[in-house]
């Protein structure tokens, strides 16, 4: 299998996907990103979002659906955040 990039006008093949990540995947955050991270870090201990960090992620992701998040009660925002982050 061949995995090609094009970057600009240059298509530059590759056999496998390793030495593509290698030359290619940013291994620097973004700052904001990094902030959220740093922000989330209780909720990997405890396993679930709160509602508010559910909400800050969806912000970062993709505000269009913060409307539907903000209704969900705060239970139902641990079940399926618990859900999720143990899978």
């Amino acid at each position: 299998m061949s995995i090609a990039l094009n970057r600009g006008r240059q298509r530059i093949p590759y056999t496998r996907l390793e030495p593509l990540l290698r030359e290619c995947l940013s291994k620097t955050e973004d700052k904001k990103t990094l902030a959220l991270v740093q922000k989330l870090r209780p909720a990997r201990r405890r396993r679930y979002l709160t509602p508010g960090e559910l909400e800050a992620v969806c912000q970062w992701k993709s505000a269009r659906a913060i409307r539907h998040i903000r209704a969900n009660s705060p239970w139902k925002v641990r079940s399926a955040t618990q859900r999720a982050l143990a899978s």
